[in-house]
Formats: structure tokens, sequence, C-alpha cells
């Protein structure tokens, strides 16, 4: 059942004659905002309390928010009737701009946290459009972005910076008041009520549309410039052969030549260019397949049906049962719908990506070559990962009152789940000593309020680990926790050893609980260099001096050492992220050089790093900027 209100005041309610649509349609999709349409009537009560742009509408399906968003448009047409456009939770995101900012040796999480910040910030007069990071499982290569900001809305700063880059599902869902952005790699659920032939399957379309082919490929990059340096409209292009362009072969003889151009302003090398070519053939060569399938969703009519859910693993489409008549025999089966298909008398659909209606076809062809075919519509619900809002373990007394010597500890948490049919919520926790390699048994812990463990057993003079786990029937999240020793002033151990705020735990270490503050100098003889949490294993290196006898080069030329010397150090120290160089470099006379790449290991095929940038400083007082931009090498 579904019901729709309009800044709290229900507008549809199905068994309210007073309260009714003309008609309603809901779409929504992967990251996409959505959209809800309806049609009321004229003489609906609750008319005009609905305000374009500023108003909230909420649906809620089976008692539980399903769509929040702002009305786009409120239309009336010559009839009277109203009709109102509203886009989901995700377009208000546009409706704040990212400032001009340069992002380094951030995690995913952490930049989205950023970005969402930001928006926070300038909508703050407008609540509803605020989010909170939920869970958050993409991350790249290295778990370290480098990204620029510069006045783009947030949304499109979402889209480009990480979805187009990193891929990846962004959802809103909305948990004890709290509006939810999750950005999620993959579902993994697998639904148990299925699509099958001759039930709940009812329609299918199958299109193969064509306007987008390309069989061959002409990149052309950034426009090239005259003897006196200007710009011009000629543009740099590849040699491919003789050829200005790539194609594949197979995809020629099967639809023959079909020519596009691609412009690309940024690419200045004709080996890059060549790339961008076949990564835009390889998108273009192939004739997609578009499928639209319509079927029940049983699970909305109740029953022991699991309602079908957006990221649902779908066993879909049994053709068992078909046979020929008049003699014949069945000779294939297609299976098809969701952009999946099969030639068997089964189709297994992987991770559905969006909420709403998807339609598969099943068609039988018997050995005389005559076809029967079927279509079948699912509905797609959303299932969400459990979430954790708020985890809170502290010592306590056996009455759960804070007590920073206490032998008992408490866990305090908020945790979330999809409250789909035949899901349930579990959440458990294990301690152990620090010293120790493996925790103890599970025991239950509620949600929503404060739960008291450890028996009194928890000694005051031990730092203890423990770990919560939050399960629902499909997946799980385990949080780290640690229990410190009881707060002392000072503490010292026999076998050597002392503590500031705790209890001393550790052999030959100064071991400091509280938040420390030096006003002086501090002098070491000796230490350890910290290492970056960030797969580097040394981000700060000393180059040696570097010639041009080192880098294979004859010749006075400035630019192509500077180059080459970027390529020797990206060769000398792989596998670097965010490497900061210093050192002597040669090109003609002997100089200072300190150098930043984000990744050495980041190369095109000549070896240049993807971002660098660096300086050089003469003995003679000369200097010299030089870096890398998308490959690109510059030299100022």
């Amino acid at each position: 059942m579904y019901r729709i209100t309009c800044d709290g005041i229900t507008l549809y309610e199905p068994d309210n004659p007073v309260l009714q649509l003309i008609s309603g349609t809901l779409k929504t999709g992967q990251n996409i905002a959505g959209t809800l349409t309806f049609v009321l009537a004229p003489t609906h009560p609750y008319l005009s309390r609905i305000k374009a742009r500023s108003s909230v509408i909420s649906v809620y399906r089976d008692g539980v928010l399903y769509f929040r968003g702002s009305p786009l448009n409120v239309t009336e047409s010559d009839t009277g009737l109203v009709t109102v456009t509203a886009e989901g939770a995700l377009a208000w995101l546009g409706d704040s701009v990212q400032p001009f900012a340069e992002y380094h040796n951030m995690t995913v999480r952490t930049y989205l946290e950023t970005l969402v910040q930001n928006h926070n910030v300038a909508v703050q007069d407008d609540a509803y459009k605020q989010f909170t990071v939920g869970e958050v499982t993409v991350t790249d290569s290295n778990d370290s972005l480098y990204r620029h900001s510069n006045f783009e809305h947030t949304k499109d700063a979402i889209t480009e910076k990480l979805t187009k880059r990193l891929g990846g599902i962004l959802r809103v869902r909305w948990k004890n008041g709290v509006q939810y952005l999750d950005y999620l790699a993959e579902y993994k659920h697998v639904n148990g009520q299925g699509i099958k032939f001759g039930q709940n399957l009812l329609t299918y379309a199958r299109s193969v549309p064509t306007a987008n082919l390309a069989t061959a490929i002409i990149p052309l990059g950034c426009k090239l410039t005259d003897a006196d340096g200007s710009e011009t409209d000629e543009r740099l292009q590849i040699d491919n052969g003789g050829k200005n362009y790539v194609w594949d072969e197979k995809a020629v003889q099967e639809f023959g030549w079909i020519f596009d151009t691609i412009i690309c302003d940024d690419v200045t090398l004709k080996e890059n260019l060549s790339k961008r070519g076949y990564l835009e053939l390889e998108a273009r060569k192939a004739l997609p397949t578009t499928i639209k399938l319509t079927a029940v969703d049983f699970g909305a009519l109740g029953g022991n049906y699991e309602r079908i859910t957006v990221g649902d693993l779908l066993p879909i489409v049994s053709l068992t049962g078909a046979a020929g008549v008049y003699g014949s025999t069945i000779k294939s089966y297609s299976v098809s719908g969701g952009g999946w298909s099969s030639n068997e008398s089964t189709l297994t659909t992987g991770i559905l990506q969006a909420a709403g209606e998807i339609t598969f076809t099943a068609v039988v062809t018997d050995s005389r070559g005559r076809k029967a075919s079927t279509t079948r519509t699912i509905s797609v619900i959303d299932y969400t990962k459990p979430g954790v809002a708020v985890c809170d373990v502290y010592r306590c007394d056996a009455d759960g009152n804070r007590k920073k010597a206490g032998t008992y500890f408490a866990v305090e948490i908020n945790a979330s789940y999809s409250a789909i049919t035949g899901n349930i919520l579990n959440i458990t926790a294990r301690y152990k000593k620090q010293s120790e390699s493996s925790y103890g048994t599970a025991m239950n812990v509620t949600n929503n309020g404060k739960t008291v463990l450890g028996g009194g057993n928890i000694g005051a003079s031990t730092t203890y680990d423990v770990l919560v786990t939050v399960a629902d029937k499909y997946n799980s999240l385990s949080i780290p926790r640690t229990l410190s020793t009881k707060s002392v002033l000072q503490s010292f151990k026999r076998s050597a050893g002392a503590a500031i705020g705790k209890v001393a735990e550790l052999a030959n270490w100064l071991d400091i609980a509280w938040h420390t503050r030096v006003r002086g100098t501090v002098q070491a003889d000796s230490y350890t260099p910290v290492n970056r949490d960030d797969a580097s294993s040394n981000p700060i290196v000393f180059v040696p001096r570097v010639t041009y006898g080192t880098l294979g080069l004859t010749g006075s030329s400035g630019s192509e050492y500077f180059k080459q010397w970027l390529i020797w150090v990206c060769k000398a120290y792989p596998n670097k992220h965010m490497l900061l160089c210093i050192g002597t470099q040669h090109p003609n006379s002997v100089g200072i050089v300190l150098c930043h790449i984000y990744n050495t290991s980041a190369v095109n095929a000549a070896g240049l790093p993807e971002y660098a940038t660096g300086k050089y400083f003469a003995l003679g007082g000369g200097e010299i900027a030089f870096g890398t931009v998308d490959y690109n090498f510059y030299l100022k």
C-alpha cells in the first residue's frame, strides 16, 4: 500500500475517498534522483499546499519511507487538473556548488564526506536537503584520491569525480529520521521469489538500436600552434600506418565502414590520442541489446513470497514444459530481460541495478522454425546493507553507569537494516585482551539501547579489544573498538616501562593515553620514519644526482632531460604513492630539485607519471618548473 504526503500532510491514501489521485507514476533507478509524477483533481483539499522547489513530497510503501523529493513543476491544465512532477532527494545535491579546492591523499569515504559537508553548509537553512554519509564500500586501487573541485554542483562533482571514475551505486535511504547517502560497490542478495515462465512473467520486448554504432574512429587531439606560437584550427592527429583513424576489422566486415570523430582537447601526445581512439571504438563497435520485460511481483500480494528489491540477484525464467505440436520438437530456447540473456531453459540474472519494473521474455522455437513467446514483469524494491549510525563501547559498572575503572563494559549501538520480508537484524559483541590473538564467545547486543557485558571480569589494568558485529540475513558489518585500562595519573612497569593516563602494560615503552602538547624543543638521537597508511613504504626519498649520461641522453635539451628524469624516478622508485623527491639534478649545471609524484606506478606507455609537479633551482640562480598533467609533460 502506498501513501503520499506533502510537508507531512497526506495527499493520497488508498482508503480515503477524499485523498485520491487521478493517476501516479514513480520511476527510480541507479545513480539517478528518480521522479514521481501524479495528477490531482482541482477539488483536492490540499492542492494549494504544494509549492514548487520548496515542498517535500514523500512516498511511503507499506508504512516505510520509499521516496522523498521536491516538486520540480506544478502545472495546471485547461481542465483544472494539476500535474505535479517531483525529483528525488539525490537532486538536492544539485542545489549546492563546491568551492575551488584541491584534495590529496583522501579515501573514497573521506572525499565523499568532504563534498557532502560542503553541501550541507550551503543548504543549512533547508535541513531536509542535508545528508549523512552512510555505507561506503567503493574503493580505489590505493584508497588515496587526488581530486580538484572548481565551482561545479555537488551532484556533478560526485558523478564526475567518483561514479564515472570508480563506478559504484549512489543510494539515498532514511533511518530513524536521518537521511543517508550510501556509495556501494555492489549488491549481493539473492531473492528467493524468482521469475517463472507461465507464472509471473507477463510481457517482453527486445530492440537493437544502431544510432551510436561506429566501426572506425578518427581521434582529434589538442589544437596545434603555428611558427609564432598562435593557436590554429588544425588538431593533433594519429598516424596509424598512414591512416588518421583506428578501426575494427571484424566490425567492418559485419556492418561496413561507419566513421565518427572524437575531440580530445586535453591530449597532446599521439600515443595517448591513439589509446583514446581505441577506447571509444571498443564502446561503439558492437550493437547493444535493450530488453524490456514486465512481471508480477508476488511479494506485493502478500503470502510467503519475498518482495523483490533493487540490487537483488534474481533466478529468472523457467521454460520447462515447453513442447512442440504436430510432430515437431523444441529446437531452442531464448530467455532475456533486464540486460541479461540465455539460450537455455533458465536464466539467472546478475545484480539488478534499478528499482521499478523489469520485463523478461521467453521464446521457444520448434524444429519447423515456428516460435512462441511470452513476457512477464517483476517489481524491484530497495535493499540496504546493515549500517551503523552510533556505536559506543565504554567501561562501566554492573548497572551500566560509566566508570573509568569499571570491570564491565557497555555497548550502545544504533544500527539500521532493510526490514524486508524474511530479513532480521542480529547484533553481537566479542572481546579479548589486546595481548591475545583470538576473541571469545559472541554475546547478543540490543539495538537502540544499552547492553552491559563482561560479567565483572574486565580487568581495570588491562586493555581489551571489542568487536561488534551487525548482520542481517544477507550481509554483515564488523566494528572494532578498544577499552583502555583505568585512567591513572602515572604508572610504572616492573620490567621497565611507564605510562601516563593509563596503566603501564608495555616493556621499554612510554605509553601516553592523553592528548600530548610539547611547548619546547624535542630532540631524538635516533628515529624511525613513520610510514604513510596509503601503501607507501617511503613517502620521502633523497634521489642521487642524475646526469645526461645516466639518462642515456646526448645534447643539452633541458626539456628532454627533465622529462626523462621523471621517467627514471618512476622506474627507480615504483609503487610509491604521494612521493616527495629531494635531491640534485645535472641538466647543464648542478642544482637542487624538489618533485612531488602522485603515483609512480600510474604511468603511460612512455613511463611518464599521471600527475607530477617539480621545481629545479640551478646553483647559478635559474629556476625551472616542470611536471605532468594527465600524462602530458610540461616545462615552464
